[in-house]
């Protein structure tokens, strides 16, 4: 699928309780892109992604969202 990675600047994310769904928003290069996002699990870990890992890149045509890269077996501090 066409697109480009753009490293993510910021974040957004939460949930609705009442819908039964959330909205991840990410932040690159001076726009975002916000999608909602079903299951409260795939939320918690996308987010624990970004709160935790450097640099993390968003796909512009796929909406991945990857970590890295990092040097295989380097120990976090």
């Amino acid at each position: 699928m066409p697109g480009t990675w753009e490293m993510v600047t910021a974040y957004k994310a939460y949930w609705r309780p009442a819908e039964n769904y959330g909205v991840l928003t990410v932040y690159y290069d001076s726009t975002f892109n916000q999608q909602r996002i079903e299951a409260p699990q795939e939320l918690t870990t996308v987010v624990d992604l970004l709160r935790n890992e450097k640099p993390v890149w968003f796909h512009t045509g796929t909406k991945a969202v990857v970590t890295g890269p990092e040097p295989v077996g380097e120990e976090e501090g």
